[in-house]
Order: structure tokens, then sequence, then C-alpha cells
């Protein structure tokens, strides 16, 4: 499962670096677009988890780390198989460091949240895949 969510998160965290990647920089706009998105996320996180404000920037900064870092990935010249690889080995690297971040509880209730996450997304692919069918 921890294999199956690393993947899920590698390909969302790809999905929206893809909306920017034809470009060398994303345009203003779409950098508001994304701080945006992270920061919605992170004051979600702190709702859900009970995070304190060094969490919260720790977070923070490692969030935007890890997207520049897929950023820079996904505009390489990779074979997608290769990428993906780079990418999962990003997304373990940054569950590590949310590791040392979060607290054993808040870490452990974050798991169960990205799980239910994972299995609504699965449903939602399924039935648009019945509907499509």
């Amino acid at each position: 499962m921890k294999k199956l969510l690393a993947f899920v998160l590698a390909l969302l965290a790809f999905g929206f670096a893809e909306t920017v990647s034809a470009q060398t920089q994303p345009t203003p706009a779409q950098q508001k677009q994304i701080q945006q998105a992270m920061e919605k996320q992170l004051q979600e996180m702190k709702k859900e988890l009970g995070l304190n404000n060094k969490q919260v920037n720790d977070l923070r900064a490692l969030s935007t780390d890890v997207f520049n870092r897929m950023m820079k990935a996904s505009q390489s010249k990779k074979q997608p198989a290769e990428m993906q690889k780079e990418m999962m080995a990003l997304q373990t690297e940054a569950e590590g460091k949310m590791k040392k971040i979060l607290t054993p509880a808040q870490y452990k209730k974050y798991q169960e949240i990205q799980q239910k996450k994972i299995r609504e997304a699965t449903n939602r692919m399924r039935q648009q895949q019945s509907k499509g069918n």
C-alpha cells in the first residue's frame, strides 16, 4: 500500500507539474495558482492533523522543494520509465522527511487520510470509466 500511495502522489504531483512543463518557468499567474493550491493543502493538513506553526513552515519548505524538483524532472528529456523512477525516489525521500516533521500519531493520521483520498480517486475513475463504456 505504501508503494501505491507513493506512486499515486507522484502521479498527482507530476500531473500538476505537467500544466507548466512546456515552459521553462511557470507564468506569474501559474505561480500564484500553484502557491494557492499548496497553501490550501497545508491549511487542510494543519486543521486535520493539528500541526503547529513550525510544522506548517517545514512542510511548506518541503512542498516547495519537492514541487521544484518534480518540475525540473518533468522538463528533462528522460524516458517515461526513467522519469517515473526519479519521481518515485523523490516521493520516497519526501515521505521520509515528512515522517520526521510530523509526530508518529500525525503521520499515521496523514497516511489514513491519503489512503482514503486514493480510494475516493480510484472510485471516481472507475465511475467515469463505467460511464464511458
